[in-house]
Protein backbone atom coordinates (compact mmCIF):
# COMPACT_ATOMS: atom_id res chain seq x y z
CA UNK A 1 0.00 0.00 0.00
CA UNK A 2 1.34 3.42 -0.96
CA UNK A 3 2.31 5.94 1.70
CA UNK A 4 -0.15 8.45 0.24
CA UNK A 5 -2.98 5.95 0.55
CA UNK A 6 -2.15 5.33 4.20
CA UNK A 7 -2.04 9.07 4.83
CA UNK A 8 -5.39 9.53 3.08
CA UNK A 9 -7.05 6.86 5.18
CA UNK A 10 -5.48 8.31 8.34
CA UNK A 11 -6.69 11.79 7.35
CA UNK A 12 -10.23 10.53 6.88
CA UNK A 13 -10.12 8.69 10.21
CA UNK A 14 -9.01 11.87 12.01
CA UNK A 15 -11.69 13.93 10.25
CA UNK A 16 -14.45 11.44 11.04
CA UNK A 17 -13.39 10.99 14.67
CA UNK A 18 -13.22 14.74 15.20
CA UNK A 19 -16.55 15.19 13.43
CA UNK A 20 -18.14 12.50 15.59
CA UNK A 21 -16.86 14.18 18.75
CA UNK A 22 -18.14 17.56 17.50
CA UNK A 23 -21.57 16.03 16.74
CA UNK A 24 -21.64 14.47 20.21
CA UNK A 25 -20.88 17.87 21.76
CA UNK A 26 -23.69 19.40 19.68
CA UNK A 27 -26.19 16.78 20.82
CA UNK A 28 -25.22 17.35 24.45
CA UNK A 29 -25.47 21.13 23.95
CA UNK A 30 -21.97 21.30 25.39
CA UNK A 31 -19.97 23.14 22.74
CA UNK A 32 -16.83 24.58 24.32
CA UNK A 33 -16.34 28.33 24.27
CA UNK A 34 -12.77 27.81 23.07
CA UNK A 35 -12.99 25.72 19.91
CA UNK A 36 -9.26 25.84 19.19
CA UNK A 37 -8.70 22.11 19.75
CA UNK A 38 -11.47 21.22 17.28
CA UNK A 39 -10.15 23.66 14.69
CA UNK A 40 -6.63 22.27 15.04
CA UNK A 41 -7.86 18.67 14.72
CA UNK A 42 -9.96 19.46 11.65
CA UNK A 43 -7.12 21.39 10.01
CA UNK A 44 -4.72 18.53 10.80
CA UNK A 45 -7.06 16.15 8.98
CA UNK A 46 -7.17 18.51 5.99
CA UNK A 47 -3.37 18.86 6.02
CA UNK A 48 -2.96 15.08 6.13
CA UNK A 49 -5.34 14.84 3.18
CA UNK A 50 -3.31 17.33 1.18
CA UNK A 51 -0.06 15.52 2.02
CA UNK A 52 -1.64 12.24 0.93
CA UNK A 53 -2.42 13.74 -2.47
CA UNK A 54 1.10 15.16 -2.73
CA UNK A 55 2.69 11.80 -1.81
CA UNK A 56 0.72 10.02 -4.51
CA UNK A 57 -2.12 7.92 -3.21
CA UNK A 58 -4.04 5.17 -4.92
CA UNK A 59 -7.68 5.79 -5.80
CA UNK A 60 -8.91 4.76 -2.34
CA UNK A 61 -6.39 7.07 -0.72
CA UNK A 62 -7.33 9.94 -3.05
CA UNK A 63 -11.03 9.57 -2.26
CA UNK A 64 -10.29 9.41 1.47
CA UNK A 65 -7.96 12.40 1.22
CA UNK A 66 -10.49 14.55 -0.65
CA UNK A 67 -13.21 13.67 1.87
CA UNK A 68 -10.83 14.51 4.72
CA UNK A 69 -10.01 17.87 3.12
CA UNK A 70 -13.71 18.71 2.72
CA UNK A 71 -14.65 17.59 6.23
CA UNK A 72 -11.53 19.11 7.78
CA UNK A 73 -12.11 22.48 6.14
CA UNK A 74 -15.79 22.82 6.97
CA UNK A 75 -15.71 23.83 10.66
CA UNK A 76 -12.74 26.19 10.43
CA UNK A 77 -14.34 27.84 7.39
CA UNK A 78 -17.71 28.29 9.10
CA UNK A 79 -16.07 29.68 12.23
CA UNK A 80 -14.04 32.10 10.14
CA UNK A 81 -17.03 33.51 8.28
CA UNK A 82 -19.57 33.62 11.10
CA UNK A 83 -18.24 35.50 14.08
CA UNK A 84 -21.09 35.45 16.58
CA UNK A 85 -21.04 37.86 19.44
CA UNK A 86 -23.52 38.14 22.28
CA UNK A 87 -25.07 41.57 22.47
CA UNK A 88 -24.79 43.33 25.82
CA UNK A 89 -28.44 44.32 25.67
CA UNK A 90 -29.75 40.99 24.40
CA UNK A 91 -32.89 39.29 25.68
CA UNK A 92 -32.24 37.44 28.92
CA UNK A 93 -33.90 34.23 30.11
CA UNK A 94 -37.38 34.99 31.43
CA UNK A 95 -37.81 38.25 29.52
CA UNK A 96 -40.44 38.70 26.85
Amino acid sequence: MKTGTKLGILALAVALATGALWAHQLRQVDIPDDRTAFVIAFLAAAALGVSALVKGAGWIGRVAAVLAIVIGSFLPFTIAISRQEVAANGIQVGQT
